[in-house]
């Protein structure tokens, strides 16, 4: 037998012994949240107990599959970040805006999707944020996301200097044909879409010990992908970054990945649950 048939064999080795590992693992998990449901054990009281190890792990992010599929009584509502309410949809919504051809037709696209939805136009972005935050409108537009600029920064500020979250979100394709903006709908709670897919934006600084790759791993292995993702530093430091991270997930699997973020994260922002048409 030569060296490269010798390599060839242990690799297959290798690999063999780490899907044992990996079934031995995925088993562990599974016993461990029939364990702490069963007794009533705090669940990351329970993970680390068995596991001994970081939270911020794809089998921290496997565990919180298994608790959220196996306990019917958790929801969305039990991991999400404090001062963020989930409402139900108005009978009729006010939606305030910016008038221009591209606001004008993200109107329409959301309009379409009501019940019933009457226009109020108003002369400045801030305006239109106002007309929210004061309880005058339900809801309002703002565009944040361009297939050329980016995403824009400062509207992504005003959602948080006015307590908004993305209700939903449209694309409107510009005049050149080639190029899209995109539109929120924004309001002052969350409104759970009903669609399959759905998209989760949070903001975060990351707590020393996480890494941004150790994180989006994880979340990755509940079945949230990143989609969009931006960095800035924080006003008072250099040494920190914000993150604001949009992932693409089925929306049956939420409570697991919010689940993950309230454990792994000691601080973060929701931006929205939404879907994009």
């Amino acid at each position: 037998m030569n060296v490269a048939d010798i390599l060839t064999e242990n690799a297959r080795y290798i690999q063999t012994e780490n899907a044992r590992a990996s079934l031995l693992c995925d088993g562990l998990l599974k016993e461990a949240a029939d364990a702490c449901l069963a007794s009533g054990t705090d669940p990351v009281q329970m993970y680390k107990s068995v596991m001994g190890e970081s939270v911020c792990t794809p089998a921290f992010a496997k565990y919180c599959k298994y608790i959220c599929a196996q306990d019917h009584k958790l929801s969305i509502r039990d991991f999400l970040p404090e001062g963020v309410e989930i409402g139900s949809a108005p009978d009729v919504a006010s939606i305030s805006y910016q008038q221009n051809q591209h606001s004008d037709r993200a109107y329409c696209h959301f309009a379409d999707c009501m019940k019933s939805a009457q226009p109020v136009v108003r002369p400045t972005t801030v305006a239109v944020c106002e007309e929210v935050y004061y309880g005058r409108c339900s809801h309002c537009i703002l565009p944040i996301y361009s297939s050329q600029d980016g995403i824009f920064i400062a509207f992504t500020k005003l959602m948080n200097k006015y307590d908004l979250v993305i209700n939903a979100a449209c694309d409107v394709t510009m005049p050149d044909g080639d190029s899209v903006m995109r539109f929120a709908l924004l309001r002052r709670e969350l409104v759970l879409p009903d669609s399959d897919t759905c998209y989760v934006q949070f903001n975060a600084v990351l707590p020393q010990h996480v890494s941004l790759a150790r994180l989006l791993t994880a979340c990755e292995t509940i079945g949230a992908y990143t989609t969009e993702m931006i960095t800035s530093p924080l006003a008072y430091t250099m040494d920190h970054i914000s993150y604001t991270i949009r992932l693409r997930i089925a929306r049956n699997t939420l409570p697991a990945l919010l689940m993950l973020l309230h454990t792994v994260l000691d601080n973060y922002s929701l931006d929205g649950i939404f879907s994009i048409f």
